[in-house]
């Protein structure tokens, strides 16, 4: 009986480390890069006040020589994840899913990262609302964390990569596809990359949470599950990627890390410009 216990705790702490893990280490701190090159001088230097004066320990993310403190706590909301923070970091909207205020509340019912953003808004002088504010606004440009067709945001439908490499849908996105995007500079260099090319112009204003989940939920319904139309629920066996679909994801990705670093910086510079 002990033994079954420990065993359900031991996979109850697998599935928390599966869930709502979007982006991983590096594409929250490309988000963080991005948005403190876009950042107002007052707003980058509130921010850094408050950060710095309350230093975390090293929480697994490896941290970029000289990085700024928004980079280095970029993914620690990840690292302090527990059962009750866990529905923070998401919102299930079913792929079918029409566009509107009652869809999204259904989604959200108990608490999620709409409710959730919102009350760190609230106390951004807080510095653990800070950090989970630098956190859940790339959480929101995930596509699978804004979508849900029964199977847990894409965590049990599973997949095999060109080259053979299986894994699950929502870490393709999370990781998988992102990671060969770091070569040739890691966050620093993609966040340069990213600026070069988009430089925020695909953002669309800056909108609010609400505009960005269905944004994300739009490109799960049209790229992350529209050309595999997958089964409702579960997957067990294995969906082969095409090295089209990679390509096509990879473009999704870059574009959502843009507009994520984009609106974070224009969120920062709102609520962090005017020192209190």
């Amino acid at each position: 009986m002990r033994r079954r216990a420990a065993l359900a705790a031991a996979l109850a702490v697998v599935s928390l480390a599966a869930h709502a893990r979007a982006w991983g280490c590096a594409g929250h701190q490309t988000i963080a890069y991005l948005a403190w090159a876009r950042m107002t001088p007052p707003a980058r230097a509130e921010v850094n006040r408050i950060l710095a004066a309350h230093p975390i320990a090293r929480y697994g993310c490896r941290e970029p020589a000289g990085a700024p403190w928004i980079v280095r706590v970029a993914d620690w909301a990840d690292a302090v994840r527990t059962r009750e923070t866990e529905p923070w970091h998401f919102a299930n909207l079913p792929l079918t899913a029409a566009r509107g205020h009652g869809a999204l509340a259904r989604a959200c019912r108990g608490d999620c990262i709409v409710t959730a953003l919102a009350r760190f808004e609230r106390k951004p002088r807080n510095v653990a609302a800070l950090r989970y504010i630098i956190h859940l606004v790339g959480d929101a440009h995930q596509p699978l964390h804004a979508s849900d067709h029964g199977d847990e945001g894409g965590n049990c439908v599973r997949t095999v990569l060109p080259g053979g490499r299986r894994g699950e849908l929502h870490a393709d996105w999370d990781t998988a596809m992102l990671t060969p995007l770091l070569r040739g500079g890691g966050p620093a260099g993609l966040a340069r990359r990213l600026e070069q090319r988009f430089g925020g112009r695909d953002a669309g204003g800056t909108g609010n949470l609400a505009d960005w989940l269905w944004q994300s939920h739009a490109l799960a319904v049209q790229y992350a599950y529209g050309p595999l139309h997958p089964a409702y629920g579960c997957v067990r066996r294995p969906l082969r990627l095409s090295r089209a679909y990679v390509r096509q994801a990879q473009a999704v990705i870059e574009r959502q890390l843009d507009r994520a670093g984009w609106r974070l910086a224009e969120l920062l510079d709102r609520l962090y410009a005017s020192p209190r």
